[in-house]
């Protein structure tokens, strides 16, 4: 399987490709292996889509935190269906979605990639999204497969081990959507996880990988490991004594198809290996080929590999509807916390000098994320407040205030440093405008670069000073717009 995994490049359009152009692209390298490879097997062509399929100027939905806060199934249907559909039309056959992760720990760097803490919540809304994408005749793939969301001490460091979680509470709460979603909606995939649990690696237990999976839920699709969940079982796990033995393991519990960023010899080789030295049965390999093979006989890909009226890509991904639908999505992931004296929405009669400040009121990169689309266009707070505002006959000022971190961070979580003179000039100069000034929008939270993949905090404020502006900012007597952008819950 292919996967394809371009990354957000924020409004930019130099890497940009026509719809169509890259429909044609995927046919050729599918011709290519139904006319020239010996067995002629075409190619599972696999994309990820958590919050919109990852493709140049695909249609993008929220961060799956905020599409779990929308609690809309017909909306997440729809836009499910708008992946399903911009995937089947642009030569995509797999989609990495959704995560069904249940989030119980805040300090955990990959909350804002999951829909919530609520199993019965998870599950609802992972199934909509399953049968939205397979409408189309293109696979779902859940993740991740299992008990991943719950590392001890919310971890989610290179190892991504330990979860802390009892067998009741393990199948309760954070199976329950997994369960749910394979019986009701029949997903053609599952991605196996990083993670061990009571020292079992997941990606090589039999239990979880086939005596769960397949015999207790019934699933029948393909399951493909996270990248490097097979390597991990003999270099972070060390449940084996070599990388050829991790292989063994990961096949004979369930894995169909591994994942990772290495030439595909790394793995064939040892694999062909341990099969001509019989440590592995070639039954056994059939056992995993089979479950390929029929995902694609599933998908059609044996009787129609080729996408036929390519150009019809450029009208169908995308569309003018699709735009509304992600407008009217973002709209309702958007949670008040709350609205003293209902001084929202802003009255432009009342307030006639706003101050925009905060280190995220000009950032572009944390409206986007890995495994989405990238090269949209991207209108920052400042900018679409301050067109609206002065269109409003509001007049509007600007300063940043503080960075989103200190130079002291992370070790300033635990470790109190002063002031440097330089941040304190950046917070007085905020102050100032904001004492004359009538209302005061501080847009504040996290970037990419302190919390998501392989990212966690040990505390739950907003990271660096943003705190301390945020309290001088509220010392000045003027009513405060908090703007929290985050990607799990603040402790503020």
């Amino acid at each position: 399987m292919l996967n394809s995994l371009p990354y957000n490049r924020g409004a930019k359009t130099e890497y940009s490709y026509p719809f169509s152009k890259h429909a044609d692209a995927l046919n050729t390298v599918q011709r290519w292996f139904i006319e020239e490879t010996r067995l002629g097997i075409p190619v599972d062509f696999t994309n990820e889509g958590i919050h919109g399929l990852t493709h140049d100027r695909a249609t993008p939905l929220p961060a799956p935190i905020n599409i779990g806060s929308t609690w809309n199934r017909k909306l997440i249907r729809q836009s499910a269906e708008t992946i399903g559909r911009e995937s089947k039309y642009l030569g995509y056959t797999n989609v990495y979605t959704p995560i069904l992760d249940v989030s119980r720990d805040p300090r955990w760097g990959r909350v804002v990639k999951t829909y919530g803490e609520n199993p019965y919540h998870i599950a609802e809304l992972g199934k909509q999204v399953v049968l939205g994408i397979q409408q189309h005749g293109v696979a779902s793939t859940l993740k991740h497969y299992a008990v991943y969301s719950i590392p001890k001490g919310g971890r989610d460091g290179n190892a991504r081990t330990d979860p802390h979680v009892a067998p009741r509470e393990m199948h309760t709460l954070h199976l329950y959507p997994f369960k749910r979603v394979i019986q009701e909606a029949h997903p053609m995939g599952v991605m196996s996880s990083h993670n061990d649990y009571d020292g079992v690696p997941v990606s090589g237990s039999r239990y979880f990988m086939h005596d769960l999976l397949r015999t207790t839920y019934g699933f029948n699709g393909y399951v493909v490991s996270d990248s490097d969940a097979l390597e991990f079982i003999s270099d972070k796990h060390k449940v084996v004594d070599s990388y050829p033995h991790a292989i063994k393991r990961a096949l004979e519990s369930g894995l169909d198809v591994r994942t990772t960023f290495t030439e595909p010899n790394d793995y064939l080789t040892p694999l062909m290996s341990i099969i001509n030295n019989g440590e592995l049965s070639e039954e056994m390999l059939n056992e995993r080929v089979r479950a390929v093979l029929t995902t694609k006989f599933r998908l059609g890909l044996f009787d129609t590999p080729l996408q036929h009226n390519t150009q019809d890509a450029d009208k169908m991904v995308h569309t003018a509807a699709d735009e509304a639908m992600s407008m009217e999505m973002n709209r309702q992931s958007m949670v008040l916390l709350k609205n003293e004296n209902n001084i929202l929405p802003l009255d432009a009669s009342k307030w006639k000098d706003i101050l925009i400040t905060g280190p995220l009121a000009e950032a572009e990169r944390y409206t986007t994320s890995r495994y989405g689309p990238s090269n949209n266009p991207i209108t920052t707070v400042k900018d679409g407040l301050s067109e609206r505002a002065t269109a409003e006959g509001m007049h509007v000022r600007y300063a940043k205030g503080v960075e989103i971190i200190d130079k002291n961070w992370p070790e300033s979580e635990i470790i109190p440093y002063p002031l440097t003179a330089e941040e304190e000039a950046m917070m007085e100069e905020g102050v100032r405008l904001a004492q004359e000034s009538d209302i005061i929008v501080a847009v504040m939270g996290e970037s990419h670069l302190e919390v998501g993949e392989s990212r966690s905090r040990s505390a739950l404020d907003l990271p660096g000073r943003q705190r301390e502006y945020l309290m001088r900012l509220k010392a000045t007597g003027k009513p405060v717009i908090w703007n929290c952008w985050t990607r799990k819950w603040s402790g503020l």
